[in-house]
């Protein structure tokens, strides 16, 4: 068969995932989901291509025009959380125009609400991991969990193992155009990869790739894609596992392998703040790691001990600061906004940030999602309702409060000595994506309470 994977348009550019959707800012990377799924689609015998609205720049009609003269049978798209109402109606844009083909989406949402999202107009839905639900479209085995259509909805696919998830192929870097793609400070020429799904801790305000047990690819296999990414051209790799530092021993091996496989890539990485191993990082840094995002959350005992972060505040400075050392750049990742927290608890989060000596900050209103365990307990407070325009609070005058915190998060951080540091250098090594990230924190810092919502540098 031949099938389209499809990242719908948006009114401003959008980073979509299967369990998380941000603005772009001043990058953009491609769709891992939708890229796994079409390389696995395509070892199963069909036609496929991938089509980056966001990256293109296309709009709904000439999105529509690329899948008609595709001649795709199957269509799959992919939604964000807070974009997640707009998405459905892009892809029921698509369903109208184009009759005749399939048409479904994949994500976090469609997973938890498979017949809203089939009584839009919608073919299909693929729940959890999609690759099982995806082959059972094409071959006709509407009864298969992880595949959901009118009148029949199935359970979510069960989660692959350590063996399926090896025997899958690597994404299909060779479908995207590599040069649409950046992050700040890195550059062009960038693609993203996922080693592992799922993430063992239990954060009460998370939502994880398909779950909390984790699978991992064998480091031959990361090896492997590695050299299939470097052979596309490409210069950068953002590893997009929910933490790339839980086994030690097996990202020990990784950049040992990268190290003599000499490939001259470099990439970025996800992890917890507690992950951070001061001999690791020398031989991250070998292997070409480039930049680390690290989930600090917050700089106050207390919050952390709320979200379940199982770490001691005292510990997060040393730690951060060792990636520095390395020659890594650390970037620090901040929620505001827990229903216990007060202004002095942020206070302390914006003198942890000074202390840590981070090059970015990114610091965002804590959002309470359908299905975390947050929203479990105190759903009540913070409800988000994936079919409204926006997410809002409950409290309005807390969502105020909250948007307030941030703008002064930011203001503190960036014109500290460290902040300052960081826009200097990243003003001499990508002075155009600097420029339009400055004038990004300079107009949410400054604006007024019912101004722009926060930005998202990286």
């Amino acid at each position: 068969m031949r099938i389209a994977f499809y990242n719908p348009p948006a009114p401003t550019p959008i980073i979509r995932r299967y369990m998380c959707s941000y603005n772009a800012g001043s990058n953009l990377y491609p769709n891992i989901e939708l890229l796994a799924l079409a390389a696995a689609a395509r070892v199963n015998g069909h036609t496929v291509v991938y089509i980056d609205c966001i990256a293109e720049k296309l709009t709904a009609p000439q999105g529509i025009a690329r899948v008609r003269s595709f001649g795709a049978e199957i269509l799959v798209g992919i939604c964000g959380l807070e974009c997640f109402r707009d998405d459905v109606e892009e892809m029921k844009v698509v369903k109208t125009a184009l009759p005749e083909i399939l048409v479904g989406l994949f994500g976090y949402y469609p997973t938890l609400y498979p017949q809203r999202c089939l009584d839009e107009g919608l073919d299909f839905v693929l729940m959890g991991e999609g690759e099982p639900g995806l082959q059972a479209l094409a071959t006709g085995r509407l009864s298969t969990p992880g595949l959901s259509t009118p009148g029949q909805i199935n359970p979510a696919a069960p989660r692959l193992t350590d063996r399926q998830f090896n025997k899958l192929p690597g994404p299909a870097h060779d479908l995207v155009d590599p040069t649409r793609y950046s992050e700040l400070g890195l550059g062009a020429s960038l693609t993203v990869a996922q080693f592992t799904r799922g993430c063992p801790y239990p954060c009460r305000y998370c939502i994880r790739t398909y779950g909390r047990r984790t699978v991992r690819r064998s480091p031959r296999n990361v090896l492997d894609e590695f050299t299939f990414i470097k052979q596309q051209g490409i210069a950068h790799v953002r590893i997009l596992d929910d933490t790339f530092l839980t086994d030690r021993q097996w990202a020990t091996d990784i950049c040992a392998g990268l190290i003599r496989a000499n490939l001259g890539l470099t990439w970025g990485a996800l992890c917890r703040a507690d992950n951070i191993d001061t001999d690791l990082l020398q031989l991250m840094k070998k292997a070409g790691c480039k930049r680390l995002f690290i989930g600090i959350e917050s700089g106050s005992q207390r919050i952390l001990d709320y979200y379940r972060k199982g770490y001691r505040v005292e510990a997060i400075a040393p730690q951060v600061r060792q990636v520095r050392r390395a020659g890594i750049e650390a970037v620090g990742f901040f929620i505001l906004g827990a229903p216990i927290e007060t202004w002095a608890d942020v206070r302390q989060s914006i003198a942890l940030a000074k202390r840590c000596n981070l090059d970015f900050v990114i610091a965002t209103k804590l959002v309470v999602y359908p299905g975390t365990d947050l929203e479990s307990e105190i759903g009540h407070l913070a409800r988000v309702n994936p079919w409204a325009a926006e997410h809002t609070f409950a409290d309005n005058c807390r969502e105020r409060e909250f948007m307030e915190w941030e703008r002064r998060f930011y203001r503190a951080f960036y014109s500290s000595p460290a902040g300052i540091r960081t826009g200097i250098r990243t003003l001499l090594k990508d002075p155009r994506r600097a420029f339009q990230s400055t004038l990004e924190v300079l107009r949410f810092a400054i604006a007024d309470k019912d101004g722009d919502h926060h930005p998202d540098y990286l």
